[in-house]
């Protein structure tokens, strides 16, 4: 399975704008994500530190239940990809440098974003 940081964006998105700042399971992410694909991002993304939180599984490997929140680094993510047009703005120049729409590492995506927020102050 493959990293897709469009879902990625959702989760977080999520998360943030959540009455609680937190993703309890199971959720309406459920019936916009296939399930073993949801499973996949939200287990990547608590192994790199972008969400906390509890992931209860199955003994068939499917989550039953998740309590999650953004960590600092989902928080920087969120900040930083939160204006839609800082999003489609970070597609475009990727895929224009030869990369899969947004297939570069987390780290460097967010300091696209960065650099793409303080150009719109210069």
């Amino acid at each position: 399975m493959k990293r897709d940081i469009n879902i990625v964006r959702q989760i977080v998105n999520e998360i943030a704008n959540s009455e609680t700042h937190y993703l309890e399971g199971p959720s309406k992410l459920e019936k916009e994500i296939d399930e073993e694909l949801l499973a996949y991002h939200l287990e990547i993304m608590k192994d790199v530190g972008i969400i906390e939180g509890k992931i209860l599984k199955a003994d068939g490997g499917f989550i039953v239940f998740y309590r999650l929140r953004l960590s600092w680094l989902g928080n920087d993510f969120y900040e930083t990809f939160k204006n839609d047009s800082v999003w489609e703005k970070a597609k475009e120049i990727t895929k224009e440098k030869g990369f899969e729409a947004l297939g570069v590492p987390f780290d460097i995506l967010i300091e696209l974003g960065k650099q793409i927020i303080k150009g719109t102050f210069s």
